[in-house]
């Protein structure tokens, strides 16, 4: 068959005489697009996907812009934010067609698809693991100024507990081994806006306060922060004393929740240098072990090995003293 296309002006007339190739017919067409979109039949006639949207148009086989739905608007508006895979909750509509409508919508992307992952909402509700990672990044965690980016740098004796921190944030972020540190990176915008909400904000260790906290999940947050920013040792003979740091406002609130809960009346607090706005406090004998005692309840394995070992040597040895 052919298809005839006639060019001419007022004084000649010029007839060219085109071989139809299979895209121009409307059954084919019609035929191809019960199972095929026009993207891929345009790769296989190996033309542009302009040339085969015009031939639709010839043959009044585009569909007119469907409707959103309000549940499907609910669900773009939810999961566009975060949603790595956020087109397939979408399968009867393009991909463009879901960027244009989020973009209509104002919507914009902080999460990107990028190399690593983390559970980005992992800091939106309380459980004891999400208490205990807060605790980390209230005492040695960080926040970028620019919001991108939170971290734990420690010394690299303790790495081991960065390990157990990714393992609960579903992370596959590395943890990085530098000289005498060791740090654990992560670049995830959620994560950091959820972190600041809790009270992990940029240069926390100036502003730092103690966040609002379930009481079933204060041991564990205390815990976090404890092994982040608390010291543990033992004087002779075997008398344990345990301290933590940190800015006033926090050291204050933590010897609230204390006194509140086991009426144990708090020490002076002090600062640990004279040009410096970190302070320190301390408790000591049965004030420390109820405190240490309380703190590890139901910890799992989500503890710094180093200081839980000088509690449970202590333990054994004031056991065997007062025969316990």
């Amino acid at each position: 068959s052919v298809h005839w296309k006639v060019y001419g002006n007022f004084k000649y007339t010029f007839y060219y005489v085109l071989e139809m190739k299979q895209y121009m017919s409307k059954d084919y067409l019609t035929r191809e697009l019960k199972n095929k979109n026009y993207l891929d039949i345009a790769k296989e006639n190996h033309v542009s996907k302009k040339t085969i949207h015009r031939w639709m148009r010839n043959f009044h086989l585009t569909k007119g812009r469907e409707k959103w739905a309000k549940k499907e608007i609910e669900i773009l508006k939810r999961e566009y934010d975060i949603g790595q895979n956020v087109y397939k909750l979408f399968p009867d509509r393009s991909i463009s067609s879901v960027n244009h409508k989020a973009h209509r919508l104002k919507i914009g992307r902080t999460k990107r698809i990028c190399k690593y992952k983390v559970n980005s909402r992992f800091f939106d509700k309380w459980t004891s693991e999400m208490a205990y990672v807060l605790g980390w990044f209230s005492s040695d965690g960080n926040v970028s100024s620019n919001s991108n980016c939170c971290s734990i740098h420690i010394n690299a004796k303790d790495k081991e507990i960065l390990y157990k921190i990714r393992k609960v944030l579903n992370s596959t972020h590395q943890v990085e081994l530098t000289g005498d540190y060791a740090y654990f990176r992560i670049n995830d915008k959620i994560l950091c806006s959820d972190l600041i909400k809790r009270g992990c904000t940029p240069r926390k260790s100036l502003n730092l306060k103690f966040p609002i906290i379930p009481k079933i999940y204060a041991n564990h947050f205390i815990r976090g922060y404890f092994d982040g920013d608390g010291r543990i040792g033992i004087n002779n003979p075997n008398t344990i004393k345990i301290s933590f740091l940190g800015t006033r406002s926090f050291i204050l609130s933590l010897q609230g929740l204390i006194f509140r809960n086991f009426k144990i009346r708090p020490h002076a607090i002090y600062k640990i240098h004279k040009n410096c706005l970190i302070y320190k406090c301390g408790y000591y004998g049965n004030d420390a072990r109820k405190l240490l005692k309380w703190m590890y309840t139901d910890s799992g394995n989500l503890f710094l090995k180093r200081k839980k070992i000088i509690y449970d040597r202590h333990i054994r040895n004031w056991s065997k003293t007062y025969g316990l």
